[in-house]
Order: structure tokens, then C-alpha cells, then sequence
């Protein structure tokens, strides 16, 4: 294990009714707030009601910024920054799943720049302020309600970056199951494959640490056997809350202690398809993943074999478990997620391959498993065809 300091200052409720402190917790800190929520969900079900008259109950103004979309904008940030600016608010709560708290995040850094709040993300300035954020959670899968880290997209460059820093974690995150309970089966499908994909991300980065591996084995274990539950009972908030709660250590920085750095090819080969197409994050994730497994496995065989035995209870060699727990994890998004793993079933042509492998929401060299090049990145796309 690997020398390393783990720092995670997010206070998060989580449970039914947990709403309840929010004002008070929130008015520590702003009485002026810009709430920033989705295309209309949490307006159409009453929680973005409820929100507001828990927050009329504690004195606290807000102004609202509506409409962020999956795959946030730029160009959102941007309106939201000024408008925050203009209002001259002081604490930022989202309301929704991972798009809208990472725009969240997005604006409370941009808040104090006085330039373009993008030149975080091309990392030509540094994040030296921000405004305190609070999320309430209506979809689990991201794990930005607990971490540092936001991903925005460029419209007009088609690039997809994120960025990343301590001032950046939430000051607070309210997690009610019953408000996840109207997440559309597909949308599940979605967040499963992004949280299985933020555990592999250090899982299979070429590090054996046993008590750091069982932990993440245990968040996939968590993953694999709620999802069939929620599909046919979607109102279980015991899945539900385990669902939630998987999501969230999937990414809090836990699974990276004594690990080193992450291995993020597949989310930054992922981010450049869903830049570049109207491709749901967590689909680019199915094609893009178990294609990266399949070209680099033997990279780490023992820790590829160690996944087929912990999580498919494969018996046999590691040379022929490492293969085969690839082979029942791809089988896995087929039947339980209902996902495909090819990018021709998504329209994409081979010939918009190379186009993708030159997009720059990828950074070459890429990888820690296995260093990628941009033939590499080719090679692993047209896998996912076959």
C-alpha cells in the first residue's frame, strides 16, 4: 500500500426526510442563494417546491437558474456566473444528479474569476476561491456530491474537461432515496455503468492493495445486486439507499488511498464521444469500458482474475478467469443494463473513429494500467465492434 492522506470534508445526510435541516444548515453560511436544477423533473414532482419553502422557512433568499441539461455547457456556466454576479449571491445549491452540481461547482469557482471560468478546465488558472455548494441529490451515479471534481462541456470546442480541487467539495449533501424513486430504468442503467466504471478506474490501475480491492469489490457487488431490485421495484428504498450510497464511495477519494494515481482512460475516451455526439455519459462508459478491459487485461492478469473470481465466482487459472470475468461483465451489461457495447449500434461509423482518437478531451499519453497512444485509443474503439 502506497503512502497517502485521505481528505473528505463533505457532511452528508442521507436517509428519508433528511430535508429537514437543510435551511439551517445552509444559512450558516448564505442567506442569499442561487439554486441551479435540470430541465424540469424536480419542478414537475414537488421537490424543487419543497426546497424552496424549507428555505423561505430559514429566512434565506435564492435566485433560480433552470434548465441544465446531462452533459452540462459552458455556456450554462457561463449565464449562471453572471447571473450570480448580477444578484450577488453567496452559497450555490444544486438540485439534481451529477450534471447540475457539477455546473454548480462550475459557477462557484467562476464566481471569482474575472476572466473566462473555462481557463480552469484548460488549467491555465488556478482555483483560489469558491462559493460554498450544497447538493440536494435526486440521482445517484456521479459521486460529485461528495467529491472535488467537475466535468463541463464546451459546446463551441467540443471538448469535454474537468476540474478539480478541495475547494470544491460540497459543503453538505442531502441524499433522500424517495426522491430517486422516479429515475427511468434506462437512466439506472446509465449511473450503474458510471459508477462500475469510477471503481475500475483505480481497481485496475495496477495496484493489489487487499482491504482497498474488497471495498471496491464490495461497491460493484452493491451495484450488480440492487439494480435488478430497482427495476422491478423502484420504490425500495433499502436499494435504493445502498444504491445511492455505493455511488457516492465509488468516487469520494476512498477507493484511491494507497493506490496512487487513477487510470481514467475509458471516462476521457468516453467524455471525447459524448463532446463530440448526444450520447448519454454512462452508454459511451458500456462501449468504451469493456473494450479497454479486453486490449489491456494482460497488463495485469492476477488482477483481472482476481475480478472474475470475487465478482462472477469464476473457478480456474488466472490466464483463463481474466479473460472470461471480462466476457461476463460484457454479458452483464447486455442483459441486466440493457446496454449495447458497440459504437456501430449508436450510428457511429469506423471512419469518425480516428476523428474521435484526435478529439481533445483526451490528453496523450493516456493511461497508468497501460500507457495509450492515440492507435491505441483506435484500436480500443474498434474492439467495441466486435
Amino acid at each position: 500500500m502506497k503512502r497517502f492522506t485521505y481528505y473528505n470534508p463533505t457532511k452528508v445526510f442521507l436517509g428519508s426526510e433528511v430535508l429537514e435541516n437543510l435551511g439551517t444548515t445552509i444559512a450558516e453560511k448564505g442567506q442569499k442563494i442561487l439554486l441551479l436544477s435540470g430541465k424540469g423533473s424536480v419542478h414537475k414532482n414537488g421537490v424543487f417546491q419543497n426546497v424552496v419553502d424549507i428555505l423561505h422557512q430559514s429566512n434565506i433568499q435564492w435566485v433560480s437558474y433552470e434548465g441544465i441539461q446531462p452533459n452540462p455547457l459552458l455556456k450554462d456556466v457561463q449565464s449562471a456566473v453572471e447571473l450570480a454576479k448580477k444578484e450577488d449571491i453567496d452559497a450555490v445549491l444544486a438540485i439534481g444528479g451529477g450534471s447540475v452540481i457539477d455546473t454548480a461547482k462550475a459557477v462557484a469557482s467562476g464566481y471569482f474569476c474575472t476572466d473566462d471560468v473555462w481557463d480552469f478546465f484548460r488549467r491555465t488558472k488556478v482555483i483560489k476561491n469558491t462559493l460554498p455548494i450544497y447538493c440536494v441529490l435526486t440521482i445517484s451515479g456521479t459521486a460529485s456530491e461528495m467529491n472535488g471534481t467537475a466535468v463541463i462541456t464546451n459546446e463551441k470546442t467540443n471538448e469535454k474537461l474537468s476540474i478539480k480541487s478541495d475547494l470544491l467539495f460540497p459543503r453538505a449533501t442531502w441524499i433522500d432515496p424517495s426522491l430517486q424513486s422516479g429515475v427511468p430504468a434506462k437512466q439506472l442503467s446509465y449511473t450503474a455503468m458510471d459508477i462500475m466504471s469510477h471503481v475500475f478506474e483505480y481497481y485496475f490501475a495496477g495496484y493489489h492493495t487487499y482491504f482497498v480491492d474488497s471495498v471496491s469489490e464490495s461497491i460493484m457487488k452493491t451495484v450488480m445486486h440492487t439494480v435488478p431490485i430497482l427495476q422491478t421495484s423502484p420504490t425500495d428504498l433499502d436499494a435504493r439507499s445502498e444504491f445511492a450510497w455505493a455511488a457516492s464511495w465509488a468516487l469520494n477519494g476512498f477507493t484511491s488511498c494507497g493506490r496512487g494515481s487513477g487510470d481514467f482512460s475509458s471516462h476521457r475516451i468516453g467524455h471525447a464521444i459524448s463532446a463530440m455526439y448526444e450520447i448519454p455519459h454512462g452508454q459511451t462508459l458500456a462501449i468504451v469500458q469493456p473494450a479497454w478491459m479486453r486490449y489491456c487485461y494482460s497488463n495485469d492478469i492476477s488482477k483481472f482474475a482476481r475480478f472474475g473470481r470475487e465478482i462472477f465466482d469464476l473457478p480456474g487459472s488466472d490466464e483463463a478467469v481474466a479473460p472470461n470475468g471480462i466476457f461476463r461483465f460484457i454479458d452483464w451489461i447486455h442483459s441486466v443494463l440493457g446496454l449495447t457495447t458497440s459504437l456501430s449500434d449508436l450510428g457511429i461509423r469506423a471512419e469518425d473513429i480516428k476523428k474521435i482518437s484526435r478529439n481533445d478531451s483526451i490528453p496523450y499519453p493516456l493511461g497508468t494500467l497501460k500507457s495509450l497512444n492515440q492507435d491505441d485509443v483506435i484500436h480500443i474503439l474498434r474492439t467495441s465492434n466486435y
